[in-house]
Formats: C-alpha cells, sequence, structure tokens
C-alpha cells in the first residue's frame, strides 16, 4: 500500500479505501504492508484501520529486497490461478468505483458494502484453493437468480478448464455431459440447495470430454444464506471415483462368488433366490449332488477333485441360460434355479438331460462321474425360498436313497415325485 493512501489529509474517504483493501486482504489470507511510513500518525492510523505490516524511516530502516520477498512467500499459502486475480480486481473495483461516485460517509452503509464484497471473496478463494490443492478435482458454483451453472476442472498438470451452462433450472438440469439417470439426482440436490443452506454428498455420472462414456464422480453440494436466510450461492466439488467404484464391484463379485468354480456361493445364491420369488417370480430348482466324489479324491488326488468339480461347473454353465442361478451349494453339492420354467414334462427332460451330461465325464483309472438329481418346480405364490429348497433336497434325497447313480426325482405343485433316469 503505496503512499497515496496513507497521507495524513486524505480523511475519512481515504479510510473506507484502507480499510477495504485490508478487509479483502485479509478475507483472503493474504498480508498488507503500509510503505514510506513517516511519522508516528501515519504509524498509529494505519494500525488502527488493520494494516499490521509497515515499513517506514520513522521506526526502522528499509527492508532489503530478499528479506521482502521471503516475507511474502511465508505469508501467501497458495498461489492464486490469474482467473481468481482478475475477480479480485474487478471486485475491488466495483467497490472502489461506487465509492468514488458517492463517498460513504455512513460508516453502517460502508459496513455493508465490505461484507458483501469479503463474502463474495472468501467464497471464490475457497472454491479455487480446492482446485489448487486437489489436482484433478471438479469445483463448480451455481447463481440461484440467473441459473448459471460454471465448472472448474483441473487436471493433473493443474490446467484449468472452464464450462458454462446457462438456464440450468429452466432446463430441468438436462445437460449433455450428465447420464440421463443421474440428471434427477443432480436436480434434486441443487433444488434443495436453493431453499436452505445443505451440505450433502451424492454419487452420479458424468462425461466432461463428451467421449460417450460416463464416469461415476462423488459430488458436494453446498449452499450459504444472508442473515435473512436467503440462499446466495450454491457450490461444491466433484471428485472422480470410478476406480473406488469399479474396486468395491470386483470386491462385491468376489464375495458373492465360489472362487473355484465361478458360481454364485451358497449365500447369494440362496438370496437371489429368494429375490425372485419375492417379486413374484417363478423357476423350477435343481439341486445335483456328486456321487462317491470321496473315492476320486482318495484315488485320483484333490486336484482330481476339484478339476472335476469346475467340470461340472462349466456343464451347468453351458447347459442353462445366462440369466439362470447357478450356485456352488458346497463340497460336491451344486444348485441351478432355472427362471419361469414351470412345464413338468420340460423339467423332467431337463433332469435326464444333467444327468447324461455329468455321466459322460470320465477320469482314466476312475471312470465316469455318477450323481443324483432333485428338482422342485417353485408353487404359484410361493415366495419363501426356503421351502422351495427343502422341497428340492427332498426330491435329491429320494435320488440318493434309491441308490442314486444317475437317478434323479422331480417335485411338482403336489408332494408327488417323479423319478428320472440317465439314458443307460
Amino acid at each position: 500500500m503505496g503512499p497515496e493512501l496513507s497521507r495524513d489529509h486524505e480523511g475519512a474517504f481515504s479510510d473506507g479505501l484502507i480499510r477495504a483493501t485490508v478487509h479483502l486482504a485479509h478475507s483472503i489470507e493474504r498480508p498488507v504492508i503500509a510503505l514510506q511510513i513517516e511519522t508516528e500518525k501515519q504509524f498509529r492510523r494505519m494500525q488502527s484501520l488493520g494494516c499490521s505490516l509497515m515499513q517506514g524511516y520513522y521506526f526502522s530502516r528499509p527492508l532489503p529486497v530478499a528479506e521482502f520477498e521471503a516475507l511474502q512467500r511465508n505469508n501467501i499459502v497458495q498461489p492464486l490461478p490469474q482467473d481468481f486475480s482478475d475477480a479480485l480486481v474487478r471486485s475491488t473495483l466495483r467497490l472502489f468505483s461506487k465509492l468514488l461516485d458517492r463517498p460513504l460517509t455512513n460508516e453502517s452503509e460502508q459496513k455493508l458494502q465490505l461484507e458483501s464484497l469479503t463474502r463474495d471473496i472468501a467464497w471464490r478463494h475457497q472454491l479455487y484453493k480446492q482446485l489448487v490443492e486437489l489436482p484433478g478435482a471438479v469445483v463448480y458454483e451455481l447463481d440461484p437468480y440467473t441459473g448459471y451453472l460454471n465448472l472448474q476442472l483441473s487436471n493433473d498438470n493443474g490446467q484449468i478448464r472452464r464450462i458454462t451452462e446457462p438456464r440450468y433450472f429452466e432446463r430441468g438440469g438436462k445437460l449433455d455431459w450428465i447420464a440421463p439417470e443421474s440428471v434427477e439426482v443432480m436436480l434434486k440436490n441443487m433444488e434443495e440447495a436453493l431453499q436452505r443452506p445443505i451440505n450433502n454428498t451424492a454419487e452420479v455420472r458424468f462425461d466432461f470430454n463428451n467421449s460417450g462414456t460416463f464416469h461415476w464422480y462423488r459430488v458436494r453440494f453446498c449452499s450459504i444464506a444472508d442473515d435473512n436466510g436467503r440462499v446466495y450461492r450454491i457450490f461444491g466439488q466433484a471428485h472422480n471415483i470410478q476406480q473406488e467404484i469399479e474396486f468395491t464391484r470386483k470386491l462385491k463379485e468376489k464375495s458373492e462368488l465360489d472362487l473355484m468354480t465361478g458360481l454364485s456361493n451358497h449365500i447369494t445364491g440362496f438370496e437371489r433366490v429368494g429375490e425372485v420369488l419375492q417379486q413374484g417370480g417363478t423357476g423350477t430348482l435343481f439341486f445335483i449332488d456328486l456321487d462317491d466324489f470321496k473315492r476320486l479324491n482318495d484315488t485320483l488326488g484333490h486336484h482330481m477333485g476339484d478339476e472335476a468339480l469346475k467340470t461340472v461347473a462349466r456343464v451347468l454353465l453351458h447347459d442353462f441360460r445366462s440369466n439362470d442361478i447357478k450356485i456352488r451349494y458346497g463340497g460336491d453339492e451344486f444348485a441351478v434355479f432355472a427362471l419361469s420354467l414351470q412345464d413338468i414334462s420340460i423339467v423332467k427332460e431337463r433332469t435326464g438331460r444333467l444327468l447324461n451330461q455329468i455321466c459322460a465325464v470320465s477320469y482314466p483309472g476312475y471312470g465316469s462321474l455318477h450323481c443324483s438329481v432333485g428338482a422342485a418346480i417353485a408353487r404359484p405364490g410361493e415366495c419363501d425360498a426356503e421351502a422351495l429348497f427343502r422341497r428340492a433336497d427332498k426330491a435329491l434325497y429320494e435320488a440318493k436313497l434309491r441308490g442314486g447313480k444317475n437317478c434323479g426325482f422331480v417335485s411338482g405343485d403336489t408332494e408327488l415325485l417323479e423319478k428320472v433316469t440317465a439314458a443307460q
């Protein structure tokens, strides 16, 4: 701050300009240094206006250039982007032009002007600070009065790109870079932010590069209001969480699968069948159990036993539709829920085909695999997965009781069990 603002004779008008400058600088964490302070009166005056750093012959020697530059480096935490510097200059000029056109002798009026400008500068500083400190981040601001949505995107090299979208609310929040299913989520949060101060988060999909591929972002929605409770600014940030989403999905898939066979595990399979029944779905549940599997392990070793389990899994994956629920139930037991399958004649045919395909698998020194199959057709309106599994297990038990060896039983919509055998 040069001597043209610190002369004694400038009076109240100069005080207003000095106070504005100091106030703005403090709001964005910048130091203000008054130069050429030559009298105690000047020193006291600048001190009363909030300027704590001064240089002058009255109380100290001039600060050497190196020390002055070090002082600046130590006080400035982050360099500001040029956009912010321009905004600061424009905002300051607007205030000063108002003061010059009509000097504000009313202290309360001057205070309101300063508070309004400081508030605008302070939140903008926080917005840009996020860009500087978080490479790859996206920050945005939405003007509730004009509906203009402005975004600032920074890449890993610190370069900043701007996107401006007018009439956000008039357009129903429908923008090319927002995935269709995310439009409503964004709009709902923006409208809530318009009504009252909030601090919400939501996960939505964006495509800022018009690549045709939408990525997941976690968006923070913030709004601030004046003393009357009226929201005057909506802003926030968005972080790309695509890798996090994919990692979570893969982790979930692994937790739901039997790692050896790639089929659903017992718990996941049971839950999925229950969900289908709860939603009014129908189908047939097949239980498959390998006969005399312990002898296979004892004869050929556990590695061949594992290979036999994988082979059965491949048979199920090949023989049933992709949306049918295929389960490694445990040990040498498997289950398949064939969606919408209700015709008992087709169920019997599928049971026989399963027996034949598994029987066709053989190993030198052991011979052919053998299995037992139990099937239960879900009754109309049946929504209890546990009851359906019990009926399929009962049919499997009946097949085992009859000696197994490529034998199956089907439970229809009555308690009657019908026998099926493999082709000889």
